[in-house]
């Protein structure tokens, strides 16, 4: 008898397996370090506020010399940890910064929704910001990282209260985004990729199709820098180029620097030409 229920089991291996994967890619491991922006020279201090959804949030705030606020967006798996080169350098360059864990990331709290939900927690992170620190926040940039920089190109195009972003790797369209990095990390899994599309909305109401970047690209006029890797595993550079062109129909103020990085490296594969590029940018327009 038990033997006949193994046996019947056995079909549904790839489904219990598909549905455990999804729900860890919705809570990917925290990272967590001892580091603080004091031990880079930065005046900082902890800071708590409170998602859409009442699901707390944490970072820190960095006091700088200027009236402008840099919002830094870190990706899928990161936290405001694995921020520490892009916090120098904006630190180095004068501005406050504003930079915090995403729900379900670093220390605070909820669940990853791959970008849906995080565009209202950066909303959430300005109204801190505009409230706590008015005089610091005359003019608001933001740069993100992968997922953050989705995040922020999605957020330029609904919040007005932001004057300029920089968008290092963001996906275009996660849906394919996805299947690269399945592809990537579980293979496998590949045939069973419309399984975790089911399964992702079932579980947290997350409709890929609502993630494809495309979809805001004629709600987008203001200052746009987007930076993105020939060597990048997750992202094609035909789709970073492809989603610049339809910019271009309703921007003349976007950009894009494309470098022979990875996903994410050209920071560390250009630290002086990056640190040009983005201190550049942010001082045309901020």
């Amino acid at each position: 008898m038990i033997e006949l229920l193994l046996i019947a089991t056995i079909p549904l291996l790839p489904v219990i397996l598909t549905h455990y994967v999804t729900l860890k890619v919705l809570k990917p491991p925290r990272r967590i370090e001892s580091w603080s922006p004091g031990a880079i020279g930065l005046k900082y201090e902890d800071i708590t506020f409170r998602a859409y959804d009442r699901a707390t949030l944490k970072g820190w705030w960095i006091q700088g010399k200027n009236s402008s606020t840099i919002i830094i967006l870190h990706g899928y798996s990161s936290s405001r940890w694995g921020l520490k080169k892009v916090i120098a350098l904006i630190g180095k360059a004068g501005y406050n910064i504003l930079v915090f864990d995403f729900r379900g990331h670093g220390e605070s709290k909820g669940t990853c929704t791959l970008g849906l939900l995080e565009v209202l927690d950066l909303v959430s992170a300005i109204n801190w910001l505009k409230e706590n620190k008015p005089n610091s926040a005359r003019k608001i940039g933001v740069i993100g990282y992968s997922m953050g920089g989705a995040v922020a190109i999605m957020a330029l195009a609904r919040e007005c209260r932001i004057s300029a972003a920089i968008s290092d790797s963001p996906y275009i369209n996660l849906e394919h985004t996805a299947k690269r990095w399945l592809k990537e990390y579980a293979k496998l899994l590949l045939p069973f990729y419309p399984l975790m599309k089911f399964f992702l909305i079932s579980a947290r109401g997350i409709d890929v199709k609502k993630l494809n970047l495309t979809n805001y690209a004629d709600k987008i006029y203001k200052p746009l820098l987007i930076i993105a890797g020939t060597q990048d595993n997750l992202v094609e550079i035909d789709e970073i180029k492809g989603f610049v062109e339809e910019l271009g129909k309703y921007n003349n103020s976007v950009e894009l620097w494309i470098t022979e990085a990875p996903h994410v490296g050209s920071i560390q594969k250009y630290p002086e030409e990056y640190e040009e590029k983005i201190v550049s940018f942010l001082g045309r327009y901020l």
